[in-house]
């Protein structure tokens, strides 16, 4: 749960950045930067905790691995933009690999949790809940 810790203090600060960036500053570089920034480490700690729920050495490697072309999809992505322009490829691209590691997520669930039912396992209300996040946002853009 120290992950879920630090996702809400990144959208705490992230919601106060926002705010004074975007409408007490009006400095709109600054203000995508730090959407980057947090659409970043919203992958980096969402995809962390599904790490720390996941057995499978290989697919622990598959999710260490994604998160290196994640960022470097999503720095290339904001030195290409035109004009400081914010495009949403990155959220995009974090909307597309979730429900993959969700997936295997729930693939080892159900493969490995033969004491308890697996809708009693807090994790899997979790990733049902950013399963629903991630799908209904990809169809958003």
């Amino acid at each position: 749960m120290k992950v879920f810790f630090a996702y809400t203090t990144l959208l705490f600060v992230s919601i106060i950045a926002v705010i004074t960036l975007r409408y007490l500053l009006k400095s709109r570089p600054t203000y995508l930067i730090f959407l980057r920034f947090f659409i970043v480490g919203e992958y980096i700690l969402v995809s962390r905790f599904f790490l720390l729920n996941i057995i499978e050495v290989r697919s622990r490697n598959l999710i260490n691995f994604l998160i290196i072309p994640f960022v470097i999809f999503s720095l290339y992505d904001y030195f290409s933009s035109i004009n400081q322009t914010f495009t949403y490829y990155p959220h995009v691209f974090e909307c597309l690999l979730f429900p993959l590691i969700i997936l295997l997520l729930f693939y080892e669930k159900l493969k490995y949790s033969t004491q308890h039912p697996i809708y009693q396992s807090p994790a899997f209300w979790i990733a049902v809940g950013f399963l629903i996040f991630s799908t209904g946002n990809f169809f958003l853009f």
